[in-house]
């Protein structure tokens, strides 16, 4: 049985797939109601078939990188596939686009048939466990792995002059000792929040160690670090545990040079750290 263009179509709009064809205009031609509903965001009483994407998709750079894609395959010829990223109100989606140029039995090109899967949960999931690889658990902040891959890293002069500085938690082994652990990780987290409070965005924070962190600030010279120090030591100041009035202590470093180690000027931030810290032992005695 041979089937007619209705026939074509009538399948084709009912495949419980995001499926269609553009013809050599970029044109939808056929689309399935799956792939009318996304490209519209699920309104019914809008047709895709007739437009392009320029026409169609509510986020217009997305609609122009689909549209000059399927020129580039009515053009040349051959296939395209990746993962797109689209907003809706919601939520984000994420979807496999798959585009390969169609040809008559002359070899001439035309139009484009595609595929479109929901990669959402998929995703969703790869970016849950990306972040928990790279995330302290109690403190939300990046761990010990991300802190050394940090170290490894070659500095890019556009982030010049850069901030190292090391934090030290004070009297983190008291709190355990007097109230438990779980008071300790409470003065931790509140203390880690009120260094986030404090830092500009684009800043990184690393816990290094039990009680120990390090924060790194783009674009932040000696001045603006020391400003950033006392913000956060007057913020955690305000917290109290028991008997124990929060506090830390604080060392920084700056990097002006690319070619200087990430390692060194932390290296100089402890040992900066580790003197003050000692002299607020002795200013407590």
């Amino acid at each position: 049985m041979e089937l007619s263009r209705d026939d074509l179509m009538t399948i084709l709009v009912n495949i419980l797939a995001n499926v269609f064809f553009k013809d050599s205009e970029c044109r939808y031609q056929l689309a399935s109601r799956v792939c009318q509903m996304l490209n519209t965001g699920g309104k019914k009483d809008f047709s895709i078939i007739g437009k392009t994407d320029l026409e169609i998709q509510p986020d217009k750079n997305l609609g122009r990188q689909y549209y000059e894609e399927d020129c580039e395959l009515i053009k040349k010829g051959g296939e395209k596939q990746y993962i797109s990223e689209m907003v809706f109100p919601s939520g984000t989606y994420y979807y496999r686009i798959q585009k390969v140029a169609v040809r008559d039995n002359t070899n001439a090109i035309i139009g484009i048939v595609g595929i479109i899967s929901d990669m959402t949960t998929e995703i969703t999931l790869q970016k849950k466990l990306e972040l928990l690889s790279i995330t302290d658990k109690m403190t939300g902040v990046y761990n010990r792995t991300c802190y050394e891959l940090f170290l490894a890293n070659t500095i890019n002069v556009h982030n010049l002059p850069m901030a190292i500085i090391s934090i030290d938690f004070d009297h983190l082994k008291a709190v355990n000792d007097t109230y438990g652990h779980a008071k300790g990780d409470e003065y931790l987290k509140y203390g880690v929040s009120a260094i986030e409070n404090n830092m500009p965005k684009g800043s990184s924070l690393y816990r290094v160690g039990g009680d120990e962190f390090v924060l790194a600030v783009k674009l932040c010279g000696a001045e603006k670090a020391g400003h950033i120090i006392q913000e956060i030591q007057t913020s955690v100041s305000s917290f109290k545990i028991g008997d124990f009035c929060a506090s830390i202590s604080l060392g920084m470093a700056i990097i002006t040079d690319a070619n200087q180690s990430i390692e060194e000027a932390v290296k100089e931030a402890d040992s900066m750290m580790y003197k003050n810290k000692v002299e607020n032992h002795r200013s407590r005695a």
